[in-house]
């Protein structure tokens, strides 16, 4: 989105973060930091504001677009970080936060905690999944095998799940496992989770996420139990 900001709050707010490479998130990464570090963000009526585009625009590709969003997250997001890399593919490099750790020291600023309980009173629909415990994003793959569940693409409740070569790019066989048991399909942003519709069927499906869907993981014997 487009806005206008005082030029002096702006840098007091650190400006763009300088780890983040061409463009793509520092808006996200931008309204995080005024919302969380004493910032205001006012929205007024019949005001125009003006971009101008370049004649060639240059576009983050590939690791770098992948790398700004998992910089972002990992700097301002903490334990919520998990749900916008869970739907990443993963890439070779640590993302640098020692900007947005020092900032957010140095700006006393609010944790992300409170950001959603801002979101969640100006907008009571608004929803976040419970934190994993632990950083539990990963596929599920059959024993022995290099089969993983995966969703094809489909985004209906109810939809029988199906299995395809695991290939750890996350996407429609990305899986996290929230604080509540629950796992939550990243395609389908969260909103449905691999369930059962009867404990009886020959296999999982895509369900609303509700408590009774929730499940263990079983360390020792490397399998999810349906509880």
């Amino acid at each position: 989105g487009m806005f206008a900001g005082d030029k002096e709050v702006f840098l007091h707010l650190g400006g763009y973060d300088t780890e983040l490479r061409i463009h793509g998130s520092d808006q996200v990464g931008l309204s995080f930091k005024i919302w969380m570090c004493g910032g205001r963000i006012d929205y007024e009526p019949c005001s125009h504001i003006a971009h101008h585009w370049r004649p060639q625009l240059p576009e983050p590709e590939g690791e770098d677009f992948v790398r700004n969003k998992m910089l972002v997250a990992a700097g301002w997001m903490d334990g919520y970080k998990v749900f916008p890399e869970g739907g990443l593919p993963p890439i070779e490099e640590d993302v640098p936060v020692t900007y947005c750790k020092e900032l957010r020291e140095k700006l006393k600023c609010k944790p992300f905690s409170w950001y959603l309980a801002k979101m969640k009173n100006m907008y009571p629909a608004f929803t976040v999944p419970t934190p994993p415990v632990g950083q539990r994003f990963f596929s599920l793959r059959l024993t022995s095998e290099n089969w993983c569940i995966d969703t094809y693409g489909g985004l209906q409740d109810g939809l029988p799940l199906g299995v395809f070569t695991c290939h750890g790019q996350r996407g429609h066989q990305g899986i996290i496992m929230d604080g509540d048991g629950l796992l939550r399909s990243t395609f389908a942003t969260y909103k449905l989770c691999v369930g059962l519709k009867n404990v009886a069927d020959a296999g999982p499906v895509l369900v609303h996420c509700t408590a009774d869907q929730a499940w263990d993981y079983d360390e020792s014997a490397f399998k999810m139990v349906f509880r």
